[in-house]
């Protein structure tokens, strides 16, 4: 009769233990040391995962980022970068928005919401504006932040600033092309696990070799590429409308003041293909997906180019002609076709940008609601110096962009009965 086989002994489970432990830390140190941060990692160290927001800025963050000192407070919002308790103010004001509101590039001084705090307090107003501004946000995450956290805030007025994201297609966490109205919360215990692994370099580089080979996605030579994916945006604009009305209803049912502040979506734009023109690409382009094998991709890229003579704009040809031409053996070919398709989304981005903001206008208008229209001043001035241009960046506005729209809510905020009695 043969005897059991014996469970491991305490040294074998060391052993094991120790060899697991330094695999993993001499990975990590690897990865660190080899791949070295891009772009969205820089991002992404800047974010925690969120059951129902998908995700937020970090808490208690002192640290640099676009250039920048970056400091939070236990929320996650951004605080100016000095220790000490902010003076108590009569009249709070909560600024919700992006990352144009949270200040991407520009010191916490030079955002928006200090400009117009400091304008007011040098008029005598005893006034404390707060930057509820969150990298990457659409309206459907800051209506949910508004609701579950920083209502409580208990400010007299709530400004709403998005737009950039809600016409984007890609979000940092959970992109998978629904909208993000279509995305359930997810279990807190897997989302603090999935967040504490997001900690580790080796682990975003294997999730990201594996998701590049799901997705058949690549970074091609600096390309952004990789957060471009064809689907549907993130915020349709009946949604649009729908969260900004939502936002506006509950401020007022709460006796606060909501402010619409429309803003600027600084990028080319052009006409768009007659909406005939653009089904007859559309059915192209779905004949030509039949068929998406590397056998077939000179035929696949040989109507995909049909698809783009007749509609210039149609993202998603680009993206597959990229692929076919990289299953070639063709990278300069695949990295062509990617850089015109970031061009083609950003045409796309500003047609939609200009389409959501006069959204934004039909709602304060239905609502009666005090509308700052941004885009429309950035417009009327023209000048490039508004936005961190010189960085390379068109969508973020600089210190003076920050100052115009600092001074125009200080306006605003000045014409209220409340603020002036706040002295």
């Amino acid at each position: 009769m043969k005897s059991s086989p014996r469970p491991p002994s305490r040294l074998a489970k060391f052993i094991a233990l120790s060899a697991a432990l330094i695999f993993f830390l001499g990975a990590e140190a690897v990865c660190r040391l080899a791949a070295g941060p891009n772009h969205l990692d820089e991002i992404l160290k800047l974010l925690q995962r969120d059951p129902v927001l998908f995700w937020r800025v970090r808490p208690n963050l002192r640290t640099r980022f676009a250039g920048v000192p970056v400091w939070t407070d236990g929320r996650g919002l951004r605080v100016r970068p000095v220790e000490g308790v902010a003076p108590k103010a009569r009249y709070r004001v909560l600024c919700l928005g992006a990352s144009p509101t949270f200040g991407w590039g520009v010191n916490y001084e030079e955002t928006y919401a200090a400009v117009a705090e400091t304008s007011l307090r040098q008029a005598g107003l005893s006034v404390e504006v707060i930057n509820g501004g969150q990298i990457g946000f659409s309206s459907f995450q800051g209506k949910w932040l508004l609701r579950r956290e920083l209502a409580d805030l208990q400010p007299r007025v709530v400004t709403i600033a998005y737009v950039i994201n809600d016409i984007d297609t890609y979000r940092f966490f959970r992109s998978d092309g629904r909208p993000d109205a279509m995305l359930p919360p997810e279990n807190e215990a897997l989302t603090a696990v999935a967040d504490w692994l997001d900690r580790s370099s080796f682990y975003r580089w294997f999730s990201g070799f594996l998701r590049a080979g799901a997705d058949r996605r690549k970074i091609h030579a600096g390309q952004p590429v990789q957060v471009y994916r064809p689907a549907s945006r993130r915020v349709p604009p009946d949604d649009y409308r729908a969260n900004l009305t939502e936002m506006v209803d509950f401020a007022r049912a709460r006796h606060l003041t909501p402010i619409l502040i429309a803003m600027p979506v600084h990028l080319p734009s052009g006409e768009p293909a007659p909406e005939e023109t653009r089904q007859q690409a559309s059915e192209l382009f779905h004949r030509a997906m039949r068929d998406r094998t590397k056998e077939h991709c000179p035929t696949v890229i040989s109507m995909l180019q049909q698809v783009i003579a007749l509609d210039p704009d149609f993202s998603a040809a680009y993206y597959e002609i990229g692929y076919c031409q990289e299953q070639l053996g063709r990278p300069a070919a695949s990295a062509e076709a990617f850089a015109a398709l970031m061009k083609s989304e950003a045409r796309r981005c500003g047609r939609d940008g200009r389409a959501y903001n006069r959204l934004m206008r039909e709602v304060a208008a239905e609502k009666n609601v005090v509308l700052i229209d941004a885009a429309a001043v950035f417009s009327q001035r023209g000048d490039e110096d508004l936005f961190l241009t010189a960085q390379g960046d068109p969508i973020h506005p600089s210190a003076a962009g920050h100052r115009l729209l600092g001074e125009s809510l200080a306006g605003v905020l000045q014409a209220d009965s409340a603020a002036r009695e706040a002295r």
